[in-house]
C-alpha cells in the first residue's frame, strides 16, 4: 500500500481527491472484496483493479465532498482475501480551508 494515510487538504469550494494504490505482495497476495467507510459523511471513495504483469493492484481514489471550511477525520476499511490481512484500514483526514 502506497500509504495508510490519506490527507485531502485544499480550499472550499475546489476539488480535493487523493489516489493511493494497493498492491499486494507476492507472499501475501489477495482480492479486495470491499471498501466501506466508518462514517463516510465528507468523502466518497472509487475501487478500480488494474491488471499487472504479477497479479493485479487497485488505484483507491477519494474525493472530498466537504463544501465549508473545516476538517475531518474518518476510517476506510478494506475486506480482502487473505487470511494474513483480511482488513487494512486507512485513515482519511480533510483539512479544507476557507475559500475566499
Amino acid at each position: 500500500m502506497s500509504a495508510t494515510v490519506i490527507r485531502l487538504t485544499g480550499n472550499a469550494g475546489q476539488e480535493i481527491s487523493k489516489t493511493i494504490t494497493i498492491a499486494p505482495t507476492p507472499g501475501n497476495p489477495f482480492k479486495i472484496k470491499n471498501v466501506k467507510a466508518e462514517k463516510g459523511m465528507y468523502f466518497r471513495h472509487e475501487l478500480v483493479e488494474k491488471k499487472q504483469p504479477d497479479g493485479v493492484s487497485y488505484d483507491l481514489t477519494v474525493h472530498n465532498l466537504k463544501k465549508e471550511k473545516g476538517s475531518y477525520i474518518d476510517k476506510l476499511f478494506i475486506q480482502t482475501d487473505s487470511a494474513i490481512s483480511p482488513v487494512l484500514e486507512i485513515r482519511v483526514m480533510g483539512f479544507i480551508r476557507d475559500g475566499s
